[in-house]
């Protein structure tokens, strides 16, 4: 029975593949091709892929035993050290002295020849703590080498300020002095004009006023040259692994203090103002204000009204967190002098001159006291000026003891005033001496700069050289 089965499906697919044309055949062969194809195509991308991964896990090793190589050193000092494959062996530390160079450079002077240094023995940790107190103040480099199970090494610099003692001081000059340079000059800075209704802009100026000499003179912020290389000509010769350099990766490029040089004016790293618009002397605990990279100058923008005292503080910083502050007070005024009883001349007078003609008025100002006074002689015909001066106003450094004076930061001022006139000044061609006039104009100034004026005409000048 079974026999018979087998030879029935034998016939059956004899008949079917004659049924067959040659087309339908071709078309197997197609597809039978097509699909070959596309399993060789899947394996080659499943190979890639596995390519690709073990690539990428490579690199992550490579990045993994990069990272683990690197460490941290800060003065104290501190170490971050591993070494993933071989494992870490020992750690060699030198500590140098920086000197500036002929290009101005601070850099290891003696490189081989450090002022101290220490081996440690790799344990289990990997954090290691390491104090060294230098002898002297200066900045320092320290060269930490890292040693393997297989005699690889890598050596790596940091950098150190040690100055336990110096300190900001001021300039006391009078050209490195802090004072507002937008006040006038004559007032010894003390006194600016205001702006009624808007905002009075002041400048404060202190170019040179602080520094910290230790630093400024050792040149202790400027750039620090690469590491010299060493031995050199050892490795040319063949004792592999005898150079001792530094890798830029592995240099100081972190922190406060790096290779790059520090910004600095003086040895100061930072400027900070404040102002105060009270009687108050103590140095402020809050308000201030960082000036902007190191500028030795800020404008100050405030509503000011007469009278208003002005207290800056500036405050230096330098790189160790010290800090000094100082400070300077100005004065605003807004109004100009008031007059009243104004007098004529009164001829050949004994005076300051020869012949002198002398001039008196009242003038005096509540806020900022009379400066001094200004005048000019002016002929009538041609408006050309005779001649031009300042007198000094009248004033005292003492009390005050009547109604017409008024006393102003310690110094007191007079209302009464006399402005002497030398006679010679009207002198012009006889023949004008009957005919031309004179007119004196006399300006009062406040220490603010803020004037009033007046005139006078001198009539018959003959009289005044009888």
């Amino acid at each position: 029975m079974e026999r018979t089965t087998i030879n029935y499906i034998k016939v059956y697919l004899l008949q079917a593949l004659k049924a067959l044309t040659n087309d339908q055949l071709s078309n197997m062969f197609l597809l039978q091709f097509a699909f070959i194809i596309i399993i060789i195509i899947i394996i080659i991308i499943i190979i890639i892929i596995i390519i690709i991964i073990i690539i990428i896990i490579a690199i992550l090793i490579i990045i993994i035993i990069a990272y683990f190589e690197q460490f941290e050193m800060k003065f104290g000092i501190v170490m971050r050290l591993m070494d993933a494959i071989s494992g870490m062996k020992n750690y060699h530390l030198e500590i140098f002295k920086l000197a500036v160079n002929l290009y101005g450079n601070l850099t290891e002077t003696t490189a081989i020849v450090p002022v101290h240094s220490a081996d440690i023995n790799h344990t289990h940790g990997n954090t290691y703590n390491y104090i060294h107190v230098p002898l002297e103040s200066g900045m320092y480099s320290v060269l930490l080498q890292a040693t393997d199970m297989a005699n690889n090494s890598k050596i790596a610099r940091r950098l150190f300020l040690y100055d336990p003692t110096s300190n900001i001081s001021t300039n006391v000059n009078e050209v490195d002095s802090l004072f507002v340079s937008s006040a006038v000059p004559e007032t010894g800075y003390m006194w600016q004009t205001a702006r009624n209704g808007t905002k009075t802009e002041y400048i404060v100026q202190w170019t040179n006023h602080f520094i910290n000499k230790f630093i400024f003179d050792g040149k202790l912020l400027n750039k620090v040259s690469s590491y010299p290389i060493q031995f050199k000509d050892i490795e040319r010769d063949g004792i592999l692994k005898s150079e001792k350099f530094v890798y830029p990766g592995f240099d100081d490029n972190e922190g406060e203090r790096t290779i790059e040089e520090k910004p600095n004016k003086n040895g100061i790293v930072r400027f900070e103002v404040n102002a105060l618009y009270t009687d108050d002397i103590d140095e402020p605990a809050n308000g201030w204000i960082s000036v902007s990279g190191l500028s030795e100058r800020y404008t100050f923008s405030a509503s000011l009204r007469d009278g208003t005292t002005a207290r800056i503080w500036v405050r230096a910083h330098d790189i160790l967190g010290n800090t000094k502050s100082d400070n300077t007070e100005v004065h605003f005024d807004s109004t100009p002098p008031d007059l009243s009883r104004i007098y004529y001349f009164v001829k050949n007078q004994n005076g300051t001159y020869n012949h002198t003609s002398r001039l008196t008025f009242s003038a005096w100002d509540s806020d900022s006291g009379v400066h001094k006074i200004g005048f000019r002689l002016i002929r009538d015909d041609t408006d050309q000026v005779q001649y031009s001066g300042y007198a000094n106003a009248s004033a005292r450094n003492i009390s005050c003891k009547d109604q017409e004076c008024k006393c102003v930061l310690e110094k007191c001022f007079i209302a009464a005033q006399i402005l002497d006139l030398d006679n010679c000044w009207f002198m012009m061609a006889k023949e004008d001496l009957d005919k031309v006039n004179v007119t004196v104009e006399v300006t009062v100034y406040n220490q603010a700069l803020l004037e009033t004026k007046f005139i006078i005409n001198v009539s018959i000048l003959r009289r005044y050289y009888e």
